[in-house]
């Protein structure tokens, strides 16, 4: 360690986009340009590849009940869901497509926001 710092990983023959969330459960989950996964120790443990139109993300969120949502500059929002990644995009699920930030209320309703308006996924 330098002054108190430690070096966990890096990849210097890549660009990384890091967006890190810590869950319900206190693990902190990222999402880098080697996929979606969780730090344990000092190495990042890939738990979930990333689908190729999942570019620029913006913001990760784990939600209460463990769920990743994951914002992207133009292609909407990503849930990881038990068999995969499922997008929602377009007007009928948002007011547009660049997600600025991700969370939840007490009632587990999820709120989306970006800059033309709010969206929010209402809690089953």
């Amino acid at each position: 360690t330098l002054n108190g710092w430690k070096q966990l990983f890096s990849d210097p023959g890549q660009k990384l986009t890091i967006r890190v969330s810590r869950g319900s459960d206190g693990i902190y989950r990222m999402i880098t340009s080697a996929g979606f996964g969780r730090i344990s120790g000092a190495q990042f443990i890939v738990e979930n590849d990333l689908p190729e139109k999942i570019k620029n993300t913006t913001v990760l969120y784990m939600d209460q009940q463990g769920k990743a949502w994951l914002g992207t500059r133009k292609s909407g929002l990503f849930v990881l869901k038990p068999d995969g990644w499922v997008q929602y995009a377009g007007k009928e699920y948002l007011a547009d497509n660049e997600i600025t930030e991700i969370f939840q209320d007490k009632k587990k309703n999820t709120w989306i926001i970006n800059s033309k308006g709010i969206s929010i996924f209402l809690s089953e």
